[in-house]
């Protein structure tokens, strides 16, 4: 196993942290590896961050294993994930990612946000319009994104998690965070029918829409943004002088051996798969970065002689293609939300989506003024019709058993046939 010189025990807390919270009972004993030895890198202030998270989460998990019952702990394991607490600790505890959430994502977005709902406004028909509207629409997918992206990369990257569980945790964050954002204030604020029909509808959409964008980024983006390209750590490395090309390959190297050792010793035990399923899962994803960033230190060293300074132009010639690959992402995410968007709900509350039709279809059914309104009995109404009458004729059938009645007055063809005369 790949284990951390001087900052095992830092990284032992905190997956002891998470354990609390988990959904099944996994070993997280090395759920956070660095790829390179803490003291090869420079110690700034997203280890700072991620060594804090640590101690707290140690501090955390003594006291929970010595005062929580052990019944509750399953339960609020399951509350800590979907609130929201267990991703966004789990990210907070590694720098990658918390440059990958906190810093690369949120500043990229500033960029690609924009040109998305240009892009889908173009599509659609609807053309470019500099205006409130348009304002509007880049700063819901923006902030209703980078929020619900700080959480969900917490849950992508979680390799303890299975796939599907990883997909309904990613559904939940993005279905609930973006309902607020694009309906909590029109639904706040709506004052006609129109106005409430059109909330309702972007909360339909909102719980929807990730049911089908959820499997792309899990399976494809999210992946390919954070492990495909190198992390932050590696960067780092890279751009050290001091560190040669072959120490740097070797290391890589060794991640990747040592990782193919560990899986291929896990799954000598065929029985014991099942139970190591998660340490699969990381030892895979440890692999798969290692073997991407062993091709990137060569592209970034290419040409380079050890103990000089990497060229400024070869870190800007990274970021660009890396920015790229983002921007490209984001236009195609955002674009295909508000195309569907757009398409089913109308641009504004006059449009008549086809989903919007549903909506305004099951509201009227379950309005308590429906008779009133369109001369015909509620959903609401019906049913409890059919509730009230199913309960007397229950109560009917009682009073008749128990006065003896209710065998007399069965037909007789309920027994045997009416015999012939």
């Amino acid at each position: 196993m790949v284990r951390n010189k001087g900052g095992f025990l830092k990284k032992q807390s905190v997956t002891a942290c998470l354990v609390l919270i988990s959904l099944v009972s996994l070993d997280l004993s090395n759920a956070y590896p660095r790829e390179i030895s803490p003291e090869e890198l420079k110690t700034g202030k997203l280890h700072k961050i991620a060594d804090k998270t640590t101690e707290v989460c140690e501090v955390f998990f003594r006291g929970f294993e010595a005062h929580v019952p052990e019944p509750l702990k399953k339960p609020l394991s399951f509350l800590g994930y979907v609130s929201g607490v267990v991703p966004t600790s789990k990210m907070l505890s590694d720098p990658d990612k918390i440059f990958f959430t906190l810093i690369e994502t949120p500043i990229t977005g500033l960029i690609t946000t924009p040109a998305s709902v240009m892009v889908a406004s173009l599509l659609t028909g609807h053309g470019v319009h500099f205006d409130s509207s348009f304002l509007r629409d880049a700063w819901e997918v923006y902030w209703t994104f980078q929020v619900s992206n700080a959480i969900r990369n917490g849950v992508s990257l979680d390799t303890n998690l299975s796939l599907n569980a990883r997909t309904w945790l990613n559904w939940w964050f993005s279905a609930s965070i973006n309902s607020l954002g694009t309906a909590g204030d029109r639904l706040a604020q709506a004052t006609t029918e129109k106005a409430v029909e059109h909330a309702y509808s972007l909360i339909a959409y909102s719980m929807s829409f990730p049911l089908f964008s959820q499997q792309i980024s899990q399976r494809i983006f999210t992946p390919l943004l954070f492990s495909k390209f190198p992390k932050k750590s590696v960067l780092d490395q890279v751009k050290d002088p001091l560190k040669t090309t072959a120490h740097l390959l070797e290391a890589q190297q060794f991640i990747i051996d040592d990782a193919e050792k560990e899986i291929t010793r896990i799954k000598e035990n065929p029985d014991d798969v099942k139970n190591h399923l998660s340490e699969i899962r990381r030892l895979e994803e440890m692999a798969l970065s290692a073997r991407f960033s062993k091709g990137w230190i060569e592209w970034f060293r290419k040409g380079h002689l050890d103990g000089e300074t990497l060229p400024p132009h070869r870190e800007a010639q990274y970021w660009a293609m890396k920015t790229g690959v983002s921007m490209s992402v984001a236009i195609f995410m955002v674009t295909l939300y508000y195309i569907g968007r757009w398409e089913l709900l109308g641009k504004d509350e006059d449009g008549n989506g086809a989903l919007k039709q549903m909506v305004r279809l099951a509201m009227r059914e379950l309005s308590a003024d429906a008779q009133k309104k369109y001369g015909e009995p509620s959903f609401r109404d019906l049913a409890e019709e059919d509730l009230n009458d199913a309960v007397a004729a229950v109560k009917q059938l009682l009073k008749q058993y128990h006065q003896g009645e209710f065998w007399s007055n069965i037909p007789p063809l309920a027994f045997e046939p009416v015999q012939k005369k």
